[in-house]
C-alpha cells in the first residue's frame, strides 16, 4: 500500500495548519484584550466619582495654571529689571569708590609732603 501526497494536497494542509495556529493565536490575543479591557472597566467604575470630580476642576485648574505662569512671567520680568538695575547700582558704586580712592590718596600725599616741609623747617630751626 503506498501513499503518495499530491503538492496541492501538502499545500492544503500546510495552509490548513497555519490557519489553525493564527486562529490559536487569534483567539489568545483577543482573550488577552479582553481581560485588559475588563481590568479597565473595573478601575474606571472604582474611581469614576473621582474622574467625575477631576473634569469638573479641570477647568479651574487650567485656569489657575494659566495666572500661575502669567505671574511668573511677571517676577522673571521684575527679576530682570532688579537685576539690572542693581548692576547699574553696583557699577556706579565702585567708579565712586575708584574717585574716593584717588581722592583719598591725593590727599596722603598731599598731607606727606606738607609733613615733610614741616619737619624740615622745625629740624632746619632747631640746628640754627
Amino acid at each position: 500500500m503506498d501513499a503518495t501526497i499530491t503538492i496541492s494536497q501538502l499545500a492544503q494542509v500546510i495552509l490548513f495548519i497555519l490557519i489553525v495556529v493564527v486562529g490559536l493565536y487569534a483567539a489568545f490575543i483577543l482573550r488577552q484584550i479582553n481581560t485588559l479591557t475588563r481590568h479597565l472597566n473595573a478601575l474606571i467604575r472604582e474611581n469614576e466619582a473621582l474622574f467625575k470630580r477631576s473634569v469638573v476642576n479641570l477647568s479651574q485648574v487650567m485656569e489657575n495654571s494659566a495666572d500661575v505662569s502669567h505671574q511668573l512671567r511677571d517676577g522673571f520680568s521684575e527679576i530682570t529689571k532688579t537685576i539690572k538695575v542693581i548692576g547699574s547700582e553696583t557699577a556706579d558704586t565702585v567708579l565712586t569708590i575708584n574717585k574716593t580712592a584717588d581722592y583719598v590718596s591725593t590727599y596722603a600725599v598731599v598731607i606727606h609732603e606738607i609733613l615733610k616741609s614741616l619737619i624740615k623747617l622745625f629740624s632746619a630751626q632747631d640746628k640754627k
